[in-house]
């Protein structure tokens, strides 16, 4: 590994300052019930620090109100939320509405939310979703 100790503190650093692993790989993301044209993910892995990119283009399934869970992700989350950036076409739900990737504490999947002013958050089921939807998303997290 690389060993950063000869660099300056910030208050608070643990003790070790070895950097012993880097990664870069690829994953296929699913969601249950839910069929692809094309589902592809890719990721790089910078000590604990994991970035995934993922895109999946849906062309049917049972879409229905099971809530949409991507699967699949390399490592499981540590013990700290993520959200990450969605760009996407064709799914359902009000235009004052924001989509959100999440990636709660400890899991392994990834799901949507809706943030919307004034309301709760509420999360995305595969029936918001069409035969022709597709979306990207970006997300790190701390393995």
């Amino acid at each position: 590994g690389i060993d950063f100790s000869a660099t300056g503190d910030g208050s608070g650093t643990d003790t070790s300052e070895l950097l012993d692993d880097y990664e870069e790989g690829t994953w296929t993301p699913a969601i249950a019930n839910v069929t692809t044209n094309s589902a592809r993910g890719k990721y790089t892995k910078v000590g604990r620090n994991v970035t995934i990119h993922l895109y999946m283009d849906i062309s049917g399934g049972s879409l229905d109100t099971t809530v949409a869970s991507i699967s699949g992700i390399p490592y499981a989350n540590g013990d700290h939320e993520a959200i990450g950036s969605v760009m996407y076409t064709n799914v359902d739900h009000a235009s004052s509405d924001t989509l959100v990737a999440y990636l709660n504490a400890s899991v392994s999947v990834i799901k949507f939310y809706i943030s919307t002013d004034d309301a709760a958050w509420a999360s995305i089921q595969t029936n918001n979703f069409a035969s022709n939807t597709g979306f990207f998303v970006s997300l790190t997290y701390e393995a």
